[in-house]
């Protein structure tokens, strides 16, 4: 009977490692790609998940100012209205002062003095926002470009006041 040199076994040894190698290697890779694929979808909710909060915020605003207008539109800059403390504002300047917070909060306007004053600086990447009335019904519409992918996203509720 024949015995398999010994050379020959541990070459074939040293394939089988490589092999183990190679499948691991490509098992990583597989689980890397999962992992950026999570940190990206994570990255995009996070951001509408601020975009639901910042609309929630201004409805509960408009519920409190209620007989004041809060209509704006995309692209307007905040309101130039300070109400915090030691100013006594009027409904209507109350308004004016819940808008520019809350356009200062989107993120187009990082560098608007208003802003700058409130030290306010926005969470969405070029968020904006409008905000309309209809009847009783109050639209609040925010938009952004989603860091992920680019895209510009939208988030859009309506309440009736």
């Amino acid at each position: 009977m024949k015995h398999p040199s010994n050379s020959r076994v541990q070459g074939f040894m040293l394939l089988e490692a490589l092999i183990a190698l190679l499948i691991l290697a490509i098992g990583l890779l597989g689980i890397t790609g999962m992992q950026a694929m999570s940190l990206k979808n994570n990255n995009s909710a996070i951001m509408r998940t601020q975009a639901t909060l910042l609309a929630y915020d201004i409805i509960d605003r408009i519920r409190t100012n209620k007989d004041s207008d809060y209509a704006i539109s995309l692209g307007t800059h905040p309101p130039n209205q300070n109400c915090l403390v030691g100013n006594d504002c009027s409904p209507s300047q109350m308004a004016n002062f819940d808008l520019a917070n809350w356009k200062c909060s989107l993120g187009s306007f990082n560098d608007v003095s208003i802003c700058t004053d409130l030290g306010i600086q926005g969470v969405l990447a070029e968020g904006d926002g409008t905000i309309s009335l209809v009847g009783q019904t109050y639209t609040v519409s925010i938009s952004w470009v989603d860091g992920s992918t680019g895209d510009i996203k939208t988030f859009e509720m309506s309440a009736e006041i």
